[in-house]
């Protein structure tokens, strides 16, 4: 069963390198390659927001003063 968002779908344009498209043109059927892309540009999304998870858990280590709670350091760091 197919769900409403495998149904809604939109078709974008992008420029690749041309050795980029090259090896997805010969490396990825082009009956995949839709799913290919997404599942890519998915993956790099998630690992994006995990790098910035990582990079503001830093950022509180690095302040970490004794008088501030977790709450008042993540407001801090959205506002600034």
């Amino acid at each position: 069963m197919q769900t409403q968002e495998t149904l809604q779908k939109s078709k974008s344009t992008f420029t690749l390198h041309p050795s980029t498209k090259k090896d997805l043109f010969s490396k990825i059927p082009s009956t995949k390659r839709s799913r290919f892309v997404d599942g890519a540009i998915k993956k790099a999304l998630k690992d994006e927001a995990r790098m910035k998870s990582i990079q503001a858990l830093r950022e509180i280590q690095r302040i970490n003063p004794v008088w501030k709670n977790s709450e008042d350091i993540l407001f801090e760091l959205r506002t600034s």
